[in-house]
């Protein structure tokens, strides 16, 4: 029995495990009708936990998630979160969102599939479980790490999953998808084949991104840039060292003439010398390095320092001054570059010495070299900078490419610096040049570094040999479709990011020096080349008929997986069926995600899409913004303001947030600032709010791309809407008249239809523009001001008024239901026995619209009378304001004196038509 076949055997049982576990809970949990309405009851309190996890047993035995058959299809594909991960309030924002759009739409008649699904995470999942094997002493090859990532998996995968079920996400989960399961990987192998047959795919030594800590290369977009501070130390490469400070040098030069004589002629060294006064340099450009060949008797992978002086002293006429933020990328400089049309160097044929190696170096005329730029002079290492990189490839040079650093960050040469970790060898190298008379000055300088966004280490730019995706022309197509129509993005504004993004795309690196993941289907075969095919016999057939030798054997499989963002680019069509399947759900109707991966992710599902199916994935990309905490910080573990939405939902005492802090990686610094925070923060602890509270805060926040300020006293309030919800279906019988359209007229029921129109036209309208702050607020408003504090008011005194309390209550309870999917199906079930997932979103309705005017200016006039607080209330009566009005008066304004008064009298006040008197 071979590998594969096994994996498949542990995961057929596995799933049998979960089918037993889940048939057997399922038969327990079974409700009849009776039971399903026995939580509401006018004399139980409401309690979120019982009713949200009611709700969604009962969802889920009755498969209300499935598509139901018949209109028009509306499609959804959750963003996969990491399968190890846990849920964080950024998730919770995007079910909020997402789930809500899915039941708004599920009302209206839609045919509904809202499609999860996990990642495999690649990075994030090999550093969790690398970290626990090494917990538990185990050290694995291959094989033996990949059963343990899949145990991971198996064990801890559907954590996220269920919490999101917690939080209502009416996804069909037996749709779920992962990134790695036996059809999602032949398609990953379909398109890397395809893409590879198209030319589009191809090897080749570049610079990548090196992180030396999780032993990978990656994107550009896993790369943070952060900025440090002038003489600021960091704790990296297991020391402890100064950044923020650039570093000021003499390079040795010999001068000759401009013709290709040499000229012994030595210039006067001051017309080389550059004034810095006014310093501008940016560090980023210079991260450097390259092999070495000197000219001595030494091999080109080793210095003699010896040599070197002698080169020197035999040979120097003169030097140049360059600064460097990276001293020890010395040792793999092969050229100083200046800008062709910077007069202080044009003139002149200089060759430069490198300063650590002795060895003579070229010198390029660029016009990436900036003349106000520092001195004007750039170092070039071309394998280790991808500025210097590109330029190294545009002037012809014999110098070769070779990373100085080894895969743990240490110097790979021979000579004095071997051996040393990159920072401890950038104060050698220092310590060395200071000794040979070459080292000016150290000046503080703001710098930028880039960061590895998975461990923080400092990333290293290392020359590579790896898999690469063409991405010009598919970015062109991708650009094309936003500007056609055919992809539309929401917010308008995030265009702009898209345009930059596509515009300056450069190609993507494919290759991941990792173990989990989908393994590159690329194997190398005997005669040193590489061949393709969906598996080794289809490459190796492949090769053969272009391979001159007619008789290679495949030696082995590329070693490396693929990049994850290359197969969640797949995510929109592979999880419907993509390559072998009729795609019923494609494409998508909306892509809802959050801003910051509007690159890393989104482009590139509609590039491999428009390159792979040959239309667009979806027709609407919809982005969200960075929930912060309350005082508008970014949420870190560090500072203690991370909230776990499931403390939000069941509660949580401040001494249990403090021990779930405690039990994570921070240090001890970062747990006293942390401690502090949720002390000040929480002093009372985070009460119970309940999913419903925490999804309608999310959705009344949401604004486009603008961040969140998540404020846990605003769950706080909402959750008291809920509980004013609970309590007016106290009020309100469930015997009484469901039809809406009863053909009852009076001043208060017109104004309430009327009111009720306004309110499901502008939710309507709103969700249609993805307005979420603005529909929450108006169904809010309706419910709490109008429908609560008048008409119900209102309607204890009034039979014709108490007719209509139940109709516009179901109608409420609708348009409440994608924000507050639990309390809303527990409250509607207990009126009609049936659930509200599927009942009809509501709709305006013809209604009379006399006395609508009056009666608004009816309710204005309450307003003045309260501000007066009066204990007697006498009114003229007029044609407007009757003994109807004297009614609902009485039942506005409480514990006062009203009288109607027909006769006139003096001092009588006047608001608009109505005279009135107050005591």
């Amino acid at each position: 029995m071979n590998k594969e076949e096994k994996k498949r055997l542990k995961m057929e049982k596995f799933k049998k495990k979960m089918e037993n576990f889940q048939k057997k809970h399922s038969s327990s949990n079974k409700q009849s009708k009776e039971e399903s309405s026995s939580t509401t009851n006018p004399t139980k309190g409401y309690n979120p936990t019982e009713i949200e996890e009611k709700w969604y047993k009962i969802w889920e035995e009755k498969e209300l998630f499935k598509p139901r058959k018949g209109g028009e299809k509306f499609v959804i594909t959750m963003p996969p979160p990491n399968v190890t991960g846990s849920l964080h309030i950024g998730h919770s924002m995007m079910i909020a969102i997402q789930d809500c759009l899915v039941r708004f739409k599920r009302m209206q008649g839609y045919e509904v599939l809202y499609l999860p699904g996990t990642d495999h995470a690649g990075i994030a999942t090999q550093s969790v479980v690398s970290k626990n094997l090494q917990r538990e002493g185990r050290e694995v090859d291959r094989e033996g790490f990949l059963e343990a990532a899949w145990e991971w998996k198996e064990k801890y995968g559907g954590r996220i999953i269920n919490q999101f079920k917690r939080l209502g996400a009416s996804a069909d989960f037996s749709r779920e998808k992962f990134t790695m399961d036996e059809d999602m990987s032949k398609a990953v192998v379909e398109a890397f084949v395809k893409l590879h047959e198209r030319g589009l795919v191809y090897r080749e030594a570049k610079i990548v991104n090196w992180c030396s800590k999780l032993k990978t290369t990656l994107s550009d977009l896993e790369v943070n840039h952060e900025t440090v501070k002038a003489n600021t130390n960091l704790k990296v490469d297991e020391g402890e060292y100064e950044f923020g400070v650039i570093y000021h040098f003499k390079y040795p030069i010999k001068i000759g003439s401009n013709n290709s004589s040499d000229s012994n002629n030595s210039s006067d060294s001051n017309n080389l010398n550059i004034d810095v006064s006014n310093l501008n340099i940016d560090s980023s450009s210079k991260i450097s390095g390259s092999s070495i060949d000197n000219g001595c008797t030494t091999t080109s992978s080793s210095i003699d320092i010896g040599c070197i002086s002698s080169t020197m002293n035999n040979t120097i006429q003169d030097y140049v001054e360059v600064y460097t933020t990276r001293p020890e990328t010395i040792l793999g400089d092969v050229a100083l570059c200046a800008n062709p049309k910077d007069e202080r160097y044009v003139n002149r044929r200089i060759i430069p010495i490198n300063p650590l190696t002795g060895e003579e170096m070229d010198f390029f005329y660029d016009e990436q070299a900036q003349m106000d730029f520092g001195t004007g002079l750039l170092k070039i290492t071309p394998a280790h900078d991808p500025v210097d990189f590109e330029i190294f490839k545009r002037h012809s040079s014999n110098k070769e490419m070779v990373s100085i650093f080894d895969e743990e960050n240490r110097i790979s040469i021979e000579g004095p610096l071997k051996g040393l970790k990159r920072f401890e060898a950038r104060k050698k190298a220092v310590e060395i040049l200071r000794e040979k008379g070459l080292f000016i000055q150290k000046i503080p300088y703001e710098q930028t570094i880039p960061v590895c966004s998975r461990s923080g280490d400092i990333i290293e730019p290392t020359v590579k040999e790896q898999w690469w995706l063409r991405c010009e022309e598919m970015a062109k197509r991708a650009l094309e479709a936003v500007r056609s129509g055919d992809i539309n993005i929401h917010p308008p504004e995030a265009t702009k990011t898209w345009n930059h993004w596509l515009e300056n795309i450069r190609d993507w690196c494919l290759s991941r020096q990792l173990w989990w993941g989908h393994r590159i289907p690329a194997y190398k075969t005997s005669c040193g080349e590489w061949a393709i095919g969906r598996n080794k016999e289809e490459a190796l057939k492949k090769h053969t008929l272009n391979c001159g030798t007619g008789n290679c054997t495949i030696l082995s499989q590329d070693e490396d997986v693929l990049d994850t963002w290359f197969s969640s680019g797949l995510w929109p069509f592979a999880t419907v069926g993509w390559p072998t399947e009729e795609m019923d759900y494609f494409p998508s109707s909306i892509l809802e995600t959050g801003s910051d991966i509007l690159f890393f992710w989104v482009a590139r599902m509609v590039m491999l899409s428009l390159e792979l199916v040959g239309s667009v994935p979806f027709s609407q990309i919809l982005l969200h913004g960075i929930v912060r905490d309350a005082h508008g910080r970014k949420m870190s573990k560090s500072l203690g303001n991370v909230i776990d939405p499931l403390f939000v939902i069941e509660g949580s005492s401040l001494e249990s947030l403090i021990s779930t802090m405690k039990s994570g990686n921070l240090s001890r610094d970062e747990i006293s600032l942390a401690e502090q925070t949720l002390k000040k923060d929480f002093p009372r602890g985070i009460p119970q709010c309940g999913a419903d509270a925490l999804r309608f805060t999310l959705l009344s926040y949401t604004l486009g791309m603008k961040d969140i300020n998540l404020d846990i006293l605003r769950v706080e309030g909402y959750r008291r809407l809920c509980n004013k919800l609970w309590n007016a279906s106290k009020f309100i019988k469930g015997d009484g008249e469901k039809d809406i359209n009863n053909g009852i007229n009076s001043p208060a029921i017109n104004w309430i239809l009327s009111r009720r129109n306004y309110a499901v036209e502008s939710s309507i309208l709103n969700l249609d523009r993805f307005n979420f702050m603005q529909a929450t607020q108006v169904i809010h408003q309706f419910f709490l001001y109008e429908f609560c504090d008048v008409f119900i008011e209102i309607s204890k005194n009034d039979t014709s008024s108490q007719k209509l309390l139940l109709p516009i209550f179901l109608d409420i309870l609708r348009m409440f239901h994608p924000y507050l999917p639990f309390l809303s199906e527990e409250l509607y079930f207990g009126y009609t026995g049936e659930s509200i997932m599927y009942s009809p979103y509501p709709k305006a309705i013809e209604g009379s619209k006399d006395h609508i005017l009056n009666f608004e200016l009816f309710l204005n006039f309450v307003k003045l009378l309260r501000s007066k607080k009066p204990k007697i209330i006498r009114i003229k009566k007029t044609s407007f304001f009757d003994e109807t009005y004297l009614g609902y008066l009485k039942s506005l304004i409480k514990k006062t004196e009203i009288e109607l008064v027909e006769e006139d009298e003096e001092g009588w006040e006047m608001e608009g038509e109505l005279a009135y008197k107050v005591e």
